[in-house]
Parts: structure tokens; sequence; C-alpha cells
């Protein structure tokens, strides 16, 4: 994408140099101020300093500049607290939302050189790429131009496998066209790619093969990113939660088995299989102890833990009902669903006495955002340990499910509950009450957890 052009007249009448605190337009210095990391200039002191006019219609601010003789100008439409400007009727995005200062209107230092250009201001030309050990240099070559050295750059990660870099200098339409180049030959070793991706400042994204580091500066008359991969990041502590416990028996067979007993025998057998394969294993209770369902969620946060399973056993009124049940956190989308987790929350109830535990909605709401982030890692979790304890328990397959138990809303982590078997179906009570039976369900579980932390390391590691 091309960068925008203004009238000839303007590359004499503007000139738009980012140093230190400032933008030079027209000769004049005018001062940036810092808002939430991002340097903002008034846009009514850009436009006169270019002898344009400027005004307040509503909720958007209009800019014109002077244009070549007999043309209609330059014209510039900001709305208030956006990211996008139009520019001569064409629609720009800025690096950053414009900020609203009383009844004048801030606007992104950085997008001068871009919306207001200058043939003195220095302009990206070249992009060459190098190998330095395990760092990869890319190295965009600015153009002639004074005060080369105060370029202002802005960069932000919303993850280690991209780095968006906005820069304070318009691009020139050589750098495109390697940029485009750059990106059908498939970049170089830690490099996939770098894209241009916005015409109101260059905006440059940078894709990397795998999760990375990256520093940026610019060094003599280029502007130079390095990036380097980060260490391999490994699944390394798990947290079993034994349903129930204590004073809660949670469901209860007609043998008079209760749940609370199956599930810290079942997380126990668990627990040896992922110590067999190398992972530290953290027990919310590991005895016949009561853990309020608060915290339970607390120790897992505290243990530093990677991946929280809670280990439960069904029940329903239908005494037929049969098989497993793996869920993980989300609005219920049927009655079923809704049923299970108001039973596995009833405790919550007791817990809740204490009026200390309760919790107000905008903290359930935001509990419910921050876990919202590892969404389809738990659904993939939940299926993958679907898929491994079926045929090694030989149970009757009710699917992966989702509801929303308070124990998982507030782990902040991939988080999965099992449903092993139903209490309430004499049948599968008497298989439950088995050592062997609870080995095949564990061996299952284990075995699903290992494969999903495979394919989550492989995830969380580019690969």
């Amino acid at each position: 994408m091309k960068a925008s052009r203004g009238p000839a007249m303007l590359c004499w009448l503007v000139s738009s140099i980012l140093s230190a605190g400032q933008v030079e337009v027209h000769g004049g210095a005018i001062p940036t101020q810092r808002l939430g990391g991002v340097e903002y200039v008034p846009l009514y002191r850009v436009v006169r300093a270019c002898g344009g006019r400027y005004w307040r219609v509503s909720d958007r601010f209009v800019a014109v500049l002077p244009g070549d003789s007999g043309s209609a100008g330059v014209e510039y439409v900001f709305p208030a607290e956006s990211s996008v400007v139009l520019h001569n009727g064409r629609r720009e995005v800025l690096p950053a939302a414009c900020r609203l200062d009383g009844e004048q209107l801030l606007i992104p230092a950085l997008a001068v050189p871009n919306l207001f250009p200058d043939a003195t201001t220095p302009r990206l030309f070249t992009l060459e790429t190098a190998e330095r050990g395990d760092t990869v240099v890319v190295r965009l070559g600015l153009g002639p131009g004074r005060l080369r050295d105060s370029v202002r750059l802005m960069g932000t990660s919303s993850s280690t496998l991209e780095y968006r870099l906005g820069i304070g200098a318009p691009c020139d339409s050589a750098l495109d066209r390697q940029l485009r180049l750059f990106s059908l030959t498939g970049g170089c070793g830690l490099l996939k790619a770098v894209v241009r991706d916005s015409a109101a400042t260059t905006s440059l994204l940078l894709t990397f093969r795998r999760p990375a580091a990256q520093s940026v500066a610019v060094r003599g008359a280029a502007v130079e990113v390095a990036a380097w991969p980060r260490p391999q990041r490994r699944i390394a502590r798990v947290v079993l939660d034994p349903g129930h416990g204590g004073q809660d028996p949670g469901a209860v067979g007609r043998r008079g088995t209760r749940e609370k007993t199956l599930t810290l025998d079942i997380a126990r057998r668990v627990k040896t299989k992922l110590e067999a394969q190398g992972f530290q294993v953290v027990m919310t209770r590991d005895s016949d102890s009561y853990v309020p369902l608060p915290d339970r969620a607390r120790l897992a946060s505290r243990s530093s833990a990677d991946l929280f399973v809670s280990i439960h056993v069904n029940a329903a009124p239908n005494r037929r009902a049969c098989g497993l049940e793996t869920y993980f956190l989300s609005e219920a989308k049927t009655d079923w669903e809704r049923a299970v987790a108001a039973r596995e929350n009833a405790a919550l109830e007791i817990d809740l006495a204490d009026s200390t535990l309760a919790a107000d909605n905008v903290s359930l709401i935001l509990a419910d955002l921050a876990q919202n982030e590892f969404l389809f890692e738990s659904s993939e979790m939940a299926a993958r340990i679907q898929e491994a304890t079926l045929p090694a328990a030989r149970v009757n397959d009710r699917g992966v499910r989702q509801a929303n138990f308070y124990v998982l809303r507030n782990v902040f982590m991939p988080a999965v509950l099992v449903e092993c078997g139903f209490i309430s179906n004499s049948s599968e009570e008497k298989l439950l009450r088995r050592p062997e039976f609870r080995e095949k369900m564990a061996k299952g579980i284990g075995a699903g957890l290992v494969a999903f932390i495979r394919q989550y390391e492989r995830r969380i590691n580019g690969s």
C-alpha cells in the first residue's frame, strides 16, 4: 500500500520531523505529550503551521490545507477518539486512536510525516536482513533527509509470534516492492514475513516462525530491528483437583459409594502416572478434607501451575444414564449441562456462608474475560482426555461439553472438569468401586493430558 501524498505545494510548505519531545512542522517546533505510551500533538497546531483551516463539527474535526493553484486543497476528517482519518475521502488507519483534550483533538505524532509529507523528511527505502548467530537483524534504510537519528518508533507485541512497528518516516515505493518480494520468498531464519499494513503511518508487521523477543533502534541511517528466539517453554506443573471431600460427600450411589472417595483415588492414580512422565503434580486435597471451591482456584494460582484438572463422578435422576463427560468452562448450552454445573457448584452455598467469599458481578465478568484467553486450549485438553479415556476404560461416550463451573471460572490456565461415569447407575457404580476400573480411568486421563501437553507445547513454541 502506498504512503499518502498531498499536492506538490506541500513539498515545500510542510516540514514534519519527529525529534525528542517535539514535531517540527514548517520550521516550527510543536511539543508532544505522552498519553498511554503514545506521543501526541494538537491537530490545530499542525494545521495552523501548514497555513490551513480547522474546525469541529459535532464529534468530528475537519482540517483543510491549501492546495496547488486552482485546486480545492487537501481535506482531513478526524472522528474523535478514533484511529481512522478520512484523507481526501480515502480511509486511513492511524497507529493509535486520537484523543480529546478539552475541545482540542490530539493526533499521534507518529502519523504526522505520512499525513503531512515533505521531501526533506527521511524516507524508508531499503530493506536488508542478516543473521548473527541466532539473532535475525532487519535494517530499514533511511533515505535523504535531516534529523534521521530522531525518527520516532512505536512497537507493540500481541504475542511472541509477531511484532508491530510504527515508524515516523514515510515509506518509499521501492521499499513497498521489497516488502512484497520478501514475503513471497518466505523470509529467512527466525523471521517469516514483513508486511506493511497501514497507510496513515509506516506500520510494519513482522511475524516469526517461532516465539521471539525483539529490540528496535535507529542506528546511523537505518532503523534496525533485531529478533532472537525465546527459550522453549515446557509444561511442568499440573494441578489435580479431587472433587468434594470432608463434609461434602458429593453424589452417593445406591450401595453407599461416595463421590469424594472415588475422586481422590482416581486423582492419586493420575498423579502417579504424570509423575512417572516427569511432571510435577499439585493436589488441591490429598485426604478426606473439605477445601472450599475458591481456595482450590487460589491454590492453583499460587502454585504457578500450567494446567488444572478437576475430577468428579456424575449422577442423574435417570438411572440408565452412563458414560464419560469432559467439560471446559463456557456458558452451558443444554439443560443437562446447566444441571451438572449446578450440582458441582452446590458446595459454593457452604463456602458463601462466609460473606468474604461472595463475588460481585464485576469480579465475575473480569474473571470470565481472563479465563476466555484459554478457552480454545481448555476445549482441546477436554477433547484429548475424552479421546484417550474412552478406549482405556471402555465406557459410553457422552462427549466434550461446556458449562459454567465455579472451580474452573477462577483458574487462569487451561482447565477442564472430568465426570468419570455415573454413580447413580448401578452398573457403573459397581465398576467405579473396582480398583482396576479406576486404574483404567486414571490411565486414560493421564494419557490424554500428556497428549494435550505435547500438542500445547508445540503450539506455544511456534511449531
